[in-house]
């Protein structure tokens, strides 16, 4: 799982790479796309729906409110 101090991390990374870059691409993509798996998955056992591209953007907002 992605603590704080990954995302921040992540976030640091990000500044060198460049503002137009995406801040996922700083994660690993085997976890992320576990985590976002899971997050799914736990909306759906709680009979919500949650689209995949929706986690992917909320951690994509952490991490820029991290950078800022």
């Amino acid at each position: 799982m992605y603590g704080v101090e990954t995302l921040q991390m992540a976030g640091a990374k990000q500044q060198t790479v460049g503002q137009f870059g995406d801040p996922l691409d700083t994660l690993d993509s085997t976890i992320l796309e576990a985590i976002i798996t899971h997050v799914v998955h736990v909306f759906q056992k709680q009979k919500q729906s949650i689209s995949r591209n929706t986690v992917r953007n909320f951690i994509r907002n952490r991490l820029d409110n991290i950078q800022n």
